[in-house]
C-alpha cells in the first residue's frame, strides 16, 4: 500500500480509511466504530462511486472500505478503477451477497477481500487488521470457489494462481529485491513481505529464490 499498513501501525501512525456506501448511517456507524479504535483513522468518505473517484486521492488512505453496490456504478467497476489509479491502495468490498460470482468478481476486480455487512463491527476492524498483515479475507466457500478456478487456469498458466500484489511481489523478486527493497518499494513491512513471498513460492512451488526469479524472468509480461 502507499504506505506501510500493519498493525504495529497502531505504534507509529494510524492505517487511514476511506468509506464508500450509499447509506448516510452506515457510513457514520463505521466512522464511529473506526475512529474508537487505536491505529484507525477515517480520512474521507463518499456516497458513489464517482464521488469516491474524486476524493480518493486528495484524502491519501491506504485502506478504501467499498460497498459493491452504489447507486451510479458498481463497486466492483470503483475497484478496478482505483486500483488502476492507485495500486497500492488496499480495498475491502463491503458486501451483503451471497452469490458465489459477485464474491469472485470482487476479487477478479482487484479486491483485497470482502467482509460482509452483517458482520459486527469488531469484526470487520478485525478484518482490516488482518488484511493489513497481508492475510487473504474471504470465507470458506469463496476460498473453495477460487481455487477450483484456480486450479482449472493453473494448466494454462500458473501465473493465474497468484494474486496481484503476489504478482508484483514476484516481479520485484525477479528485478533481484531483498524483501527490504521489496517492502520500501511497495510501501509494506518487511513481515508483510515475508508473507506474500511464502505464499509465492507456495503457490507456484518454488524452492528458493533463484528458481522464484528465473521464474518471473520466463514470465516478465504476464506479471
Amino acid at each position: 500500500m502507499s504506505q506501510e499498513v500493519a498493525r504495529e501501525g497502531s505504534a507509529s501512525r494510524p492505517i487511514k480509511l476511506f468509506l464508500v456506501d450509499d447509506h448516510p448511517l452506515i457510513r457514520r456507524g463505521l466512522a464511529d466504530a473506526m475512529d474508537a479504535e487505536d491505529g484507525l483513522q477515517v480520512v474521507g468518505e463518499a456516497g458513489s462511486g464517482a464521488e469516491a473517484l474524486e476524493r480518493i486521492e486528495p484524502a491519501g488512505p491506504d485502506l478504501v472500505i467499498l460497498d459493491v453496490r452504489l447507486p451510479d456504478m458498481s463497486g466492483i467497476d470503483v475497484c478496478r478503477e482505483i486500483k488502476a489509479r492507485h495500486p497500492n491502495i488496499g480495498v475491502i468490498m463491503l458486501t451483503s451477497f451471497t452469490d458465489e460470482s459477485e464474491r469472485l468478481g470482487s476479487l477478479d476486480g482487484g479486491a483485497d477481500g470482502f467482509v460482509l455487512k452483517q458482520t459486527s463491527a469488531d469484526g470487520i476492524v478485525d478484518a482490516i487488521r488482518r488484511r493489513a498483515e497481508g492475510h487473504e479475507l474471504m470465507d470458506s466457500a469463496t476460498r473453495a470457489a477460487l481455487a477450483r478456478r484456480r486450479i482449472a487456469s493453473a494448466a494454462e498458466n500458473p501465473i493465474g494462481r497468484l494474486t496481484p500484489q503476489e504478482r508484483r511481489v514476484l516481479s520485484l523478486i525477479g528485478e533481484g529485491m531483498t524483501n527490504r527493497e521489496i517492502a520500501r518499494a511497495m510501501g509494506l513491512s518487511e513481515r508483510t513481505v515475508k508473507n506474500y513471498v511464502s505464499n509465492v513460492f507456495a503457490k507456484l512451488d518454488l524452492r528458493h529464490r533463484t528458481e522464484a526469479a528465473l521464474f518471473a524472468a520466463r514470465h516478465t509480461g504476464e506479471l
